[in-house]
């Protein structure tokens, strides 16, 4: 993948983000960046990482050195890549705007590590580090809370990015939840998936633009997450938020739903991971961990010495985890599990 295939090259937007009016003009020439297509490429076999001008070797360069786990690439090849990008550099003299590159990226690097406990949000714009919505007390996560809820203008990944940080700050300075927007609240909690949702949002898209092909294409985006794994789902958050502003919807005011919102609105993972540490799975039989302390007897009489002292290994080792102990003891013998279970509910 290069920054040609990746629908959100987050990195390299952030480095044209920096350097504003300061990027160089061979960027701003669209004509040349769509002058067929490319004929050289750094990374050969794969056909990617092109640099037949000025502009793909910029941006090929930039997209290496800012997508994550190394652009895909085997530490060699990554190596080897960003060297054939600097020799094409200097045969194109823009040696020096790839130096800038590394520059910024070196100081994104430096920020403040305080600065990054203290603000909702830590921001480079034009060399300038700029750090908003203050979370470091209380009262301050409130006032950033309402600050933030009502600055609908902002892009939608960095108010993502600074409700996730003010609701986890105000579990932190005891804020409750009915004390923060329910837009924060709403961006901010760790959620699970609700596919439905995001299909109903899909649709009212269609309705939103008045037009019945993109809201198949919205539709679309969702089916495609739904079919995928849960890893890659905020990538086709991604997809929705890039198709919202191709359409020019750039922010969210009341009424209207965000990416985030469509796709993350099941229950909070905190609840589900809570009711995972209070029961054990086991059989598909849900028990309360605290039934297994109160069973050690009867294990004792119904199970070999053998099989109870290696299922109350596990309740002394995992006895607070529930989710430890239905990983630890879904291992054992499918029958030893059932007698297990009936042994909780009946004795429990």
């Amino acid at each position: 993948m290069d920054y040609r295939t990746d629908n959100n090259p987050r990195g390299l937007n952030f480095i044209l983000d920096c350097l504003g009016d300061r990027a160089p003009d061979y960027l701003r020439n669209e004509k040349q960046a769509s002058e067929g297509e490319p004929t050289r490429f750094a990374h050969r076999e794969a056909e990617e990482f092109p640099y037949s001008n000025e502009a793909e070797t910029w941006r090929s360069y930039a997209y290496l050195k800012t997508a994550s786990n190394n652009a895909g690439l085997e530490p060699a090849t990554h190596r080897l890549v960003g060297h054939v990008l600097k020799l094409a550099a200097a045969r194109f003299d823009i040696e020096q705007d790839l130096c800038e590159i590394d520059m910024i990226i070196t100081q994104s690097r430096e920020q403040d590590p305080d600065a990054m406990e203290k603000f909702a949000l830590v921001v480079e714009r034009d060399k300038k580090q700029h750090n908003l919505y203050p979370i470091d007390n209380h009262n301050r996560v409130r006032e950033s809370a309402v600050k933030l809820a009502n600055d609908l203008d902002l892009p939608i990944e960095w108010r993502r990015q600074a409700s996730t940080k003010i609701v986890k700050a105000a579990e932190v300075c005891g804020v409750g939840r009915d004390e923060l927007p329910a837009s924060v609240v709403r961006l901010g909690a760790a959620r699970e998936p609700n596919f439905k949702h995001a299909a109903e949002i899909a649709q009212g898209r269609g309705e939103h633009f008045g037009d019945t092909e993109l809201g198949h294409l919205y539709s679309e985006i969702v089916k495609s997450a739904e079919a995928d794994t849960e890893d890659q789902l905020d990538n086709y958050v991604d997809l929705m938020i890039d198709l919202d502003r191709s359409q020019g919807l750039k922010s969210y005011p009341p009424g209207l739903t965000d990416p985030y919102s469509a796709f993350y609105s099941g229950i909070e993972t905190a609840v589900v991971e809570k009711a995972a540490s209070e029961n054990v799975f086991l059989a598909d039989t849900m028990i309360p961990t605290e039934a297994f302390r109160n069973t050690s007897e009867y294990v004792n009489t119904f199970f070999s010495k053998r099989a109870a002292d290696n299922i109350l290994g596990i309740v002394e080792k995992h006895g607070s985890n529930g989710l430890a102990m239905s990983v630890e003891l879904g291992k054992l013998p499918l029958n030893t599990q059932r007698d297990l279970a009936r042994l909780c509910v009946k004795h429990g």
